[in-house]
């Protein structure tokens, strides 16, 4: 048996081929995969492009804004929305969901209080850019039902976050004007005492500070309207002042509890510390104010009892007694029975 040698060089030049071989293999299979995913991806391209000129129906809400031109009329029930279809692109059609058509009803004669009123698509309001139409309604007509119309004046009420800032004191909200007309079907009018303005927010103040406010009306009254439809809300602020006077005391007893002859308190006069805005204290007299002692029982020699101060509840103010109790001294020649 003859053996013969094989040299490295060729022993090299064997294993050089097979790896040039397998690089080969792995470089045409990368060119083919980078060639099908592109050959995919043209692919949902022209499907979508060819598949957008098909045309669709759309279903889409269509709200109806109502008005009456006769005066002596308002809308007391009428449907808010319709439901529109929509034919076009279907990519168009898509579209048209979220472009919020709409349909202008006015209901010009009314010689009834229930109408039936003929709808049709031609009347649907919607973005001329869009390569849509409308081609069908839900219904042909709607019913409305109408009252006769009335007004009135009511009042206007509202709330702050005010808080006063140190050194001032919050007064109260005043409106301009503080009354609205309130008009719209009889039925619906005539239950409304106050309308509300909100809240007006401030929060920490020193001085007057003035706003815009929008009257709210409650929910579902359709066919009711205000004017005008806003008031202008004004926080008062005052500079926060003090004023002392000094009155006797005077003593309150039950009606099922006999006089006890003349019984005093010491001390018997207390001052009234009153703070509040200073233009309300100007005003103010001693008189306004009254320090008394409630007595629910005898009294009893040396006891102490609370002053309570009574006021004019209109006043915007408040008021301590200094001091806040006195002794009750009992004249010897009253005695208890």
């Amino acid at each position: 048996m003859i053996r013969r040698a094989v040299s490295p060089a060729r022993v090299g030049d064997v294993f050089s081929q097979l790896a040039g071989g397998a690089t080969a293999r792995r470089r045409t299979r990368r060119q083919r995969w980078l060639f099908l995913s592109a050959a995919f991806a043209i692919s949902i391209v022209l499907w979508l492009r060819v598949s957008g000129t098909f045309l669709a129906d759309q279903q889409v809400p269509t709200r109806i804004e109502w008005s009456v031109s006769d005066t002596a009329w308002s809308l007391l029930e009428a449907p808010e929305q319709v439901v529109a279809t929509f034919r076009g692109r279907r990519g168009q059609v898509f579209t048209s969901l979220f472009q919020q058509p709409y349909i202008r009803k006015l209901i010009e004669v009314v010689n009834d209080t229930v109408l039936r009123i003929p709808i049709s698509p031609s009347e649907v309001i919607y973005s001329a850019d869009l390569e849509v139409r409308p081609v069908a309604l839900d219904v042909s007509q709607v019913e409305v039902r109408l009252e006769p119309r009335t007004r009135k004046r009511v009042p206007v009420s509202a709330e702050t976050d005010a808080t006063a800032a140190a050194g001032a004191v919050v007064v109260g909200l005043d409106f301009a004007p503080d009354s609205v007309w309130v008009y719209g079907p009889a039925s619906r009018v005539e239950g409304i005492d106050v309308v509300s303005a909100g809240t007006m927010l401030v929060g920490e103040i020193g001085a007057r500070v003035t706003r815009q406010l929008i009257i709210e009306l409650p929910p579902g009254l359709t066919g009711v309207g205000v004017e005008p439809a806003s008031v202008v809300g004004t926080v008062q602020v005052d500079t926060l002042g003090m004023r002392t006077f000094s009155r006797a005391v005077e003593v309150v007893l039950p009606s099922d509890l006999d006089d006890y002859g003349n019984v005093e308190f010491d001390p018997s006069e207390v001052s009234v510390l009153v703070s509040g805005p200073l233009r309300i204290l100007a005003a103010l007299r001693a008189v306004d104010f009254r320090a008394l002692v409630m007595l629910e029982d005898p009294p009893r020699q040396g006891a102490s009892y609370p002053v309570e101060l009574e006021w004019p509840r209109d006043l915007a103010v408040t008021a301590t007694s200094d001091p806040p109790r006195v002794t009750a001294q009992l004249n010897p020649t009253s005695g208890q029975r």
